[in-house]
């Protein structure tokens, strides 16, 4: 009796050791598993984290800077709207800070009833708002900007100082080796660097600056060095960004978003002659450097107006003589203007604009003398002796007409 009460306590001792190790490995190995599927899931979820969509807070934010970003500017081009959407909705960059003060910014200067106060430069929102350079592009930092040489000397003054003027954001800018011909000749240096075919010490294709000397000055191509590199010139590498309606408009606002960032981090070309004038007319000591001519150049103009001096009258011999440069283009203008906003006697209208011109001056200073140029130095001449203005002289190259 004895013997069996102690097998039986002793087998239920057994079996309640038993059942409690089996407890304790169970606990083990469900810890085990659960952890293994939470590091799995981890690795999963940074694995596939740039194939999740969006969190839904982010997007609303996305969708409402971009619908306040085309209420502010009116800009409608597909493209353009397509490329803002897409990097504001996959952006890793909050928006909210950029939403509340383009929010501001629309209230005080883009309501109806609103006056556009600000100084210059006058941007097309706040700049302020911007996205921060997330790629590259031939080892330089994303967006490049670049724009297409379209006229002559004065569309290509004006080209330049519209990019130099997006300096105010995070932008690379470069200028077209084609652009060289037109200016070496004119201007003494330009600060921004001409984009080149440029070799490395690792023999494949970069950007200015990371070549040197003549290389970078005048784009010699690769090429002349033997060495066969990708093209970086092929309109196929870039995204056109032209006037945000018609290049007629003379609005380019989707080039200051396209360097703000806001259009992703690509290259682009401005195209469509841009003339951002509210944005490049606060940098006028600046470019006035920028634009500074060859000394030979100067050494003519300065000949020139002394022989002017010397055939002018002096309505008050006590004060100095106010010389007035006047541009006049003819040749092929007369056919724009007719194509494009339907003035087919655009000789009546320019007569008209330069008496108001010319009186101008002339109720404002004293002593003022006029020294016409233009590509039709005869029809000029013709059209300042019906203004019968003294002291005009009109000019072209190494002809003069008083």
């Amino acid at each position: 009796m004895f013997n069996h009460l102690f097998n039986n306590a002793y087998m239920k001792r057994t079996v309640a050791a038993v059942a409690l190790l089996l407890l304790v490995y169970c606990v083990i190995e469900t810890n085990r598993v659960v952890q293994e599927s939470s590091i799995s899931t981890n690795l999963a979820d940074v694995e596939n984290a740039r194939f999740l969509p969006p969190a839904p807070h982010k997007l609303v934010v996305a969708n409402q800077l971009l619908n306040l970003i085309l209420n502010v500017t009116g800009i409608n081009n597909t493209n353009v709207v397509k490329l803002m959407k897409e990097t504001l909705t996959e952006t890793e960059e909050d928006l909210t800070e950029n939403l509340v003060i383009l929010k501001e910014f629309a209230e005080k200067y883009a309501c109806a009833t609103c006056v556009d106060s600000r100084p210059l430069p006058k941007t097309a929102v706040d700049i302020r708002v911007r996205l921060a350079s997330t790629g590259t592009w031939h080892g330089v930092p994303a967006p490049v900007m670049t724009f297409r040489p379209l006229g002559r000397l004065g569309n290509l003054m004006g080209e330049y100082a519209s990019l130099y003027a997006l300096k105010n954001y995070s932008v690379t800018s470069f200028l077209m080796p084609s652009l060289h011909k037109d200016v070496k000749d004119v201007f003494k240096r330009l600060s921004i660097p001409y984009l080149n075919k440029c070799i490395n010490t690792e023999g494949y294709a970069q950007a200015c600056p990371p070549c040197s000397g003549i290389l970078c000055r005048i784009g010699m191509t690769s090429k002349k060095l033997g060495i066969p590199v990708p093209s970086m010139f092929e309109d196929k590498d870039w995204i056109s960004i032209g006037g945000d309606f018609g290049w007629v408009e003379y609005s380019y606002q989707a080039q200051q978003l396209a360097a703000a960032g806001l259009l992703g981090p690509h290259a682009f070309i401005m195209e469509d002659y841009p003339l951002e004038i509210t944005s490049f007319a606060a940098y006028r000591d600046e470019l006035r450097k920028e634009f500074e001519f060859l000394d030979e150049i100067q050494k003519k103009v300065y000949d020139r107006l002394a022989a002017v001096a010397a055939s002018a009258t002096k309505e008050d011999p006590s004060k100095p003589l106010v010389f007035v440069g006047v541009h006049v283009r003819l040749t092929d203008y007369p056919h724009h203007m007719s194509i494009l906003f339907s003035v087919d006697d655009l000789d009546k209208s320019y007569e008209g604009y330069l008496r108001r011109a010319f009186t101008f001056f002339t109720d404002k200073f004293d002593n003022v003398v006029f020294v016409v140029a233009s590509d039709d130095v005869v029809a000029t001449a013709n059209m300042t002796k019906k203004l019968a203005f003294p002291n005009t002289f009109v000019s072209q190259g190494e002809t003069e007409v008083a």
